[in-house]
């Protein structure tokens, strides 16, 4: 039964994320939202596409930043700080 319990959990996180993507317009909150789907997502399929809208938008924020490397290692700073 536990196993049941935690599927509908993460099915309820899941639609309240996609919920708030949405509607939210800011670029940094949608990141957020996006990288929290892609973990709390099994669907591969699904993962990739919250993936590559995490590096379209990282390419339209962060454009002096050049490769997709450099894209993500730049977030996770800007993360931390």
């Amino acid at each position: 039964m536990g196993f049941f319990l935690d599927l509908t959990s993460q099915n309820k996180q899941v639609d309240s994320l996609l919920h708030i993507l949405k509607v939210e317009k800011r670029d940094s909150v949608r990141l957020l939202i996006l990288n929290d789907l892609s973990e709390a997502t099994e669907d591969l399929d699904k993962t990739l596409k919250y993936n590559q809208e995490i590096i379209a938008i990282c390419k339209r924020i962060y454009p002096k930043q050049g490769s997709v490397k450099e894209i993500f290692i730049y977030y996770d700073i800007q993360r931390v700080l």
